[in-house]
């Protein structure tokens, strides 16, 4: 951490140009990411995201360094959402192709996360993707 020491960053600008200009700041002098905000190459990849939810389906694009949730949601996407740190499993979905990275915050086993379980609000994809949503009732055995 002493790297924090020697730089002083203001960055003044709309929220996301202030996200985009720390997360490359961060990249440069090698900080954590903020929060929800992947710190990886600056060349990212952008996946295609199916979602199967009750009214119907939807598709949008999601980088590799925003969360599924978000950028769903963004996208005018209904679903369901409560903490936004992957402990309550309301966001809870099921993959039926694809992988992510859930590696931030997963409150999934492995054997829930190999039945197809993902937690939307704290998983980057890293592939094209297709995703059930609104299964909490499932999950939780209640279906």
């Amino acid at each position: 951490m002493p790297q924090l020491f020697k730089y002083h960053v203001f960055v003044l600008g709309c929220l996301s140009i202030n996200v985009t200009s720390a997360l490359l700041i961060s990249r440069s002098i090698n900080l954590p990411a903020p929060c929800g905000k992947r710190a990886s190459t600056v060349i990212m990849e952008d996946y295609s995201i199916t979602v199967l939810t009750p009214d119907g389906e939807s598709a949008f694009s999601c980088p590799d360094s925003e969360y599924i949730l978000d950028k769903g949601e963004e996208a005018g996407v209904d679903m369901p959402s409560s903490c936004r740190a992957g402990a309550c499993c309301e966001c809870i979905g099921k993959i039926l192709s694809g992988t992510v990275d859930d590696s931030d915050a997963s409150f999934l086993d492995d054997n829930q996360k190999a039945e197809g379980y993902v937690l939307l609000c704290t998983a980057y994809p890293t592939s094209d993707l297709t995703v059930e949503t609104h299964k909490k009732e499932s999950f939780l055995g209640l279906e």
